[in-house]
């Protein structure tokens, strides 16, 4: 009998486990059971190359360092969604192939989420079923689920409840442990690629402390207990930081002309007057963000408030793939979509408001509710007070927005937090903070279900009843509405990726989300009235396994797949060109430019739907070498994006565009002298793009080249390494803003309007200039040319008659040494390195016959691993000091059930 008592709850255990099981083998089963990956976004086209390739230099026996093959380099720790050091990484050494490791790498922090609300739910006084109930509404909602596409994203969202679990005990019970934990946790988010998630977690902790405070003193113990937790934190996750917050200094995302929040308002007053004249203090809080640039950029993907209907209907904005669905895109107000779907399950939705206490109630339910509603208005993000008062304007009297000197986001929750936290406005995309509100709602979900049996609910199953009859009759006339949904939106434009809107397609999603609701909506409100007689056999595992059955149904689509086949074959693009270059050695000389993409699909796509449109639009992509594609076949690309990319080298292709040539569709690409010293020896360009001095590829190896492009052969183009003699010298920058930058590539690069030699003459930015003597040419007999070109190893032979500049047209960065070397290889001096034509490398060299090697040694590097290894050691070692000292040295009484059930006592008051 006993052991029959003892096992019923592990049973139980199991089944809610299985309810988990079961959504997840059905939205990832085709990834993790068949020769498929997952197939949008950035889970094809940015993560998948890039973590191959950190995979593959780590079995070389390398520490990914540096990438040569984008943007003429780039320093890799300096981008955070690398996350190099990440211990779930260690999952890539499993003697697996790649693609399976990277599909369970992704999958698994979906189960993770699940497991941290399953926790923390239990933790904070939730029955099993009922943490069940939360964990399936947060781990499969359309915010969380859809991050599969950003993988960073998705591992600060599985981390996030478990941070709050970790911060709740640490304010509970105060043991060095508990800090350990959380600080592990905080540091495991920004070692997985999403330092912001980790600064949410403070900003929740933080707001934890504040519901349980019992007195201000004690508010401010709690406070500094966990500012001792950030210091820990960003100690274990140094390695990660120190080189991050090196290069953002210089990248895009830190230059400005007027301040975006108070923090850089000091720096903005220290410039001189000339250069403040540029923007101002009033305009950069309050204004328009600036276009174009990072300022516009962190609201982008902001989530319109009349998006909040799909919480209750899902999918009424209409799918956004494979065909094109969704009629809302044709508001005018409709940004760019970072997640199709906000749906977390009606039953948890209901339940969430049920229990939604801003002002009264235990302090864990009014920290939920304050998080749900502060996460909700922090996504709007562009959709500020700002932008309610512009839209008011243009309607009601019909003036333009910009006869008002303030801009959308201001008022908004996200401007706030943009303008007032410190470090803020480097981060960007306020949708993501829908995640923060998804964990809110979760948590009142699986309290409200727990309130469901006791407390009387008669008004709330009326209430879900009048909405659930709403949604049949919405649903049952859209079956008539036909001829007029046909009038609304027979002129709404056209996806260039997956076509045309699809009118029937868009209304029957309408009607199933109406009806979706309805027949949920119905069967709950069936429900409640058994909940008294058989609330633990029926009402329990019904109102499960309907919210289970409800989101698959409604998310079945948002995990699309692709054949793996076409990750591992190289592209026709890159066959074409590899096929001219056997010897590996060979392609590390020259880059490819890959026009761009905007107005370049193959325009029947705008025209004809198709089911397969994904899987050929990503082969199509891998076949055009669509930026971090060619990281899979060994070949440098001039341009590709990135989440911190170099502000002069941005800059300068900004500038090469505006000087470039104009496609006849009336998209502008770099100046041809740009793409030249860029050693961009071929283009890959539209089929009707006609470059100007390149030849067409005619010998493609055999290959056909992909539908609507073409391959192009650059004669003109620089070598990676050439010598100078002819040199200018200008003084370094002092004010990176973006006329400073604008001007000074003018400068460089387009001298009086008219495009330099960079061939014969260099530019160098230095307050230590070599000694340059009278210009000479270079003569037939002198060499230059490069003998070896790893990721973090350059060697150049040069034979000079007389002193020269070693132009090297890789990225400039402070991590590089130069050495000179003679020809027996023996190390002769270090050498200093010039910023040369902006954001190239140049070594002045004596004559003779020299050897120099660029070694990439980054200083940041060292010292963050140096503070990382330290901090990892150090914690562990308290850690194992304060396990030891825990222990137990006698016997211990067996301890009564409330003492068994932390999750009965250990809450948040």
């Amino acid at each position: 009998m006993e052991r029959g008592r003892t096992l019923l709850p592990r049973i139980r255990l199991v089944l809610l486990g299985l309810l988990i099981a079961g959504p997840f083998l059905w939205l990832f089963g085709p990834a993790l059971f068949t020769r498929s990956t997952f197939a949008f976004r950035d889970a094809a086209h940015y993560y998948y190359p890039l973590f191959q390739w950190s995979s593959q230099q780590w079995s070389s026996g390398q520490v990914p360092l540096w990438n040569p093959h984008e943007n003429c380099g780039m320093p890799v720790l300096a981008d955070a969604t690398s996350s190099v050091f990440y211990p779930g990484k260690l999952i890539f050494l499993l003697p697996v192939d790649f693609a399976t490791s990277y599909n369970v790498y992704v999958a698994a922090h979906v189960l993770l989420a699940a497991w941290g609300v399953y926790r923390l739910a239990r933790r904070w006084s939730a029955t099993p079923s009922g943490a069940v109930l939360g964990a399936m509404a947060y781990a499969f909602s359309g915010s969380v689920l859809f991050q599969h596409c950003n993988v960073v994203f998705l591992i600060g969202a599985a981390w996030l409840p478990l941070a709050v679990e970790a911060a709740d005990r640490l304010l509970t019970r105060r043991r060095w442990l508990d800090l350990l934990g959380v600080a592990l946790i905080w540091a495991m988010m920004v070692l997985g690629g999403d330092p912001q998630s980790a600064y949410h977690a403070a900003l929740l902790a933080v707001l934890q402390a504040f519901f349980r405070r019992d007195s201000v003193s004690h508010l401010l113990g709690s406070v500094g207990r966990l500012g001792i937790v950030a210091a820990l934190a960003l100690a274990l996750a140094a390695v990660q930081i120190v080189p991050s917050a090196r290069w953002s200094s210089t990248s895009q995302r830190a230059v400005f002309d007027s301040p975006r929040s108070v923090y850089e308002v000091a720096a903005f007053l220290l410039r001189p007057a000339e250069v403040r004249a540029e923007g101002s203090i009033v305009g950069g809080l309050f204004g328009r963000p600036a276009s174009g640039r990072h300022d516009e950029h962190i609201y982008h993907f902001s989530l319109g408030p009349w998006r909040l209907a799909e919480l209750v209907w899902p999918n009424v904005s209409g799918r956004m793939f494979p065909v094109h669905h969704r009629w809302a895109s044709t508001i005018p107000a409709e940004g760019r979509i970072w997640t199709p779907s906000i749906y977390l399950g009606l039953i948890p939705l209901l339940l969430a408001l049920r229990r939604w206490r801003l002002v009264r109630g235990q302090p864990q339910v009014r920290w939920a509710s304050w998080v749900a509603l502060a996460g909700t208005l922090a996504s709007f993000g562009w959709y500020g007070l700002g932008w309610i008062v512009l839209e008011l304007q243009r309607g009601l009297l019909g003036t333009m927005p910009q006869d008002i000197g303030i801009g959308q986001p201001v008022g908004g929750l996200y401007w706030a937090l943009v303008t007032v936290l410190p470090g803020y406005a480097m981060f960007r995309f306020p949708a993501k903070l829908f995640i923060i509100a998804t964990l809110g709602l979760s948590l009142l979900a699986a309290w409200g279900f727990d309130d469901l049996r006791h407390q009387p609910a008669r008004r709330f199953t009326w209430m879900t009843l009048g909405l659930a009859l709403i949604s049949l009759i919405a649903g049952g006339f859209t079956w008539f509405m036909g001829p007029i949904w046909h009038a609304w939106f027979s002129h709404a434009p056209a996806d260039g990726m997956f076509g045309p809107l699809d009118l029937d397609g868009s209304l029957a999603d309408l009607r199933w989300s109406l009806l979706q609701t309805g027949l949920i909506g119905t069967s709950f409100w069936g429900l409640m009235q058994w909940r008294r007689s058989s609330w633990s056999f029926i009402v329990v595992p019904a109102l499960l396994i309907g919210t289970a059955v409800d989101l698959t149904v409604a998310h079945h689509w948002l995990v699309p797949t692709a054949p793996t086949s076409i990750w591992q074959q190289p592209g026709r693009a890159s066959q074409a060109i590899l096929s001219r270059y056997p010897d590996a050695d060979h392609r590390e000389e020259f880059r490819v430019f890959r026009g761009t993409r905007r107005g370049w699909l193959p325009r029947p796509w705008a025209t004809t739907p198709a089911d397969d449109r994904l899987t050929v639009g990503l082969q199509w992509d891998v076949d055009t070498m669509a930026p971090k594609y060619p990281l899979l076949d060994g070949l440098a690309q001039v341009e590709a994006y990135s989440t911190l990319s170099s502000a002069d080298f941005m800059t300068t292709l900004r500038v090469a565009r505006r000087h470039g040539w104009q496609r006849s569709d009336g998209v502008l690409e770099p100046h041809r002298t740009v793409l030249d010293a860029l050693g961009a020896r071929y283009f890959v360009l539209p089929d009707w793009a006609q470059n100007p001095g390149a030849e067409p590829l005619t010998d493609h190896g055999g290959w056909e080249p992909a539908v609507a492009s073409s391959v192009w052969f650059n004669p003109q183009a620089f070598p990676r390494a050439w010598i100078v003699r002819d040199i200018e010298v200008l003084p370094p920058l002092e004010h990176q803003t973006p006329r400073q930058l604008t001007q000074r590539t003018r400068e460089v690069w387009f001298f009086h309007g008219r495009a330099r030699n960079l061939r014969q003459q260099a530019i160098i930015e230095s307050d230590r200039p070599p000694v340059v003597p009278t210009a000479q040419p270079v003569r037939a007999r002198e060499t230059c040319h490069l003998t070896l070109a790893g990721a973090q190893r350059v060697d150049v032979h040069v034979r000079l008659e007389q002193p020269g500049l070693l132009v090297l047209s890789d990225l400039y960065d402070a991590g590089w040494l130069a050495i000179l070397r003679d020809p027996q290889g023996d190390r002769i001096e270090s050498l200093p390195i010039h910023r040369t034509n902006r954001f190239m490398r140049g070594v002045w060299l004596p004559a003779g016959q020299h050897h120099v090697s660029f070694l990439y040694r980054p200083r940041d590097f060292y010292a963050g691993a140096a503070i990382s290894v330290l901090a990892w050691l150090g914690a562990g070692l308290v850690g194992c000091w304060r396990l030891r000292r825990a222990r137990p040295t006698g016997p211990v009484a067996p301890t009564g059930p409330a003492e068994s059930a932390p999750h009965n006592k250990r809450c948040i008051c």
